[in-house]
């Protein structure tokens, strides 16, 4: 999905609301991301899923959604 956001978080809040879904995957009630997300930008992963991390045209954000259990 192609966004306009300029920050890794601008671009989530906008993918996420295209398709509503995705909010409840990515972030918790309170707006925060998900600690179950780990982000990765043009491949490498993004420290401290940092949201406010700049983006610029061309970049690939990748969510991996980590699944936990026992």
């Amino acid at each position: 999905m192609e966004t306009s956001g300029k920050t890794v978080g601008e671009c989530f809040k906008e993918a996420a609301r295209v398709s509503p879904l995705l909010e409840k995957l990515w972030f918790m009630p309170d707006g925060s991301l998900s600690q179950y997300v780990l982000l990765c930008l043009n491949g490498e992963s993004v420290a401290g899923n940092n949201l406010n991390l700049a983006v610029q045209d061309g970049d690939e954000i990748f969510p991996v959604l980590m699944i936990g259990g026992g």
